[in-house]
């Protein structure tokens, strides 16, 4: 994660702009760096091209799903 610009409060659907890191499970926009580009859709537009899981390559585990906005 190159950036973390909101995490929403999912009590309040509030967007927070202050805060500096994720926790579990929490719901954020954030900004990413690849290796290499990646030819998406935004999600609203094409689900199967706007979605994607980050996975640790050390433990094959999944750290993370994302949309595209």
């Amino acid at each position: 994660m190159t950036a973390l610009n909101s995490v929403m409060n999912i009590e309040t659907m509030q967007l927070e702009e202050s805060r500096s890191e994720l926790k579990l499970n929490e719901i954020g926009f954030v900004e990413i760096k690849t290796a290499q580009p990646l030819f998406t859709d935004k999600y609203a537009d094409n689900p199967a091209n706007g979605s994607f899981i980050l996975i640790d390559t050390m433990t094959n585990s999944t750290v993370g799903v994302g949309f595209v906005a």
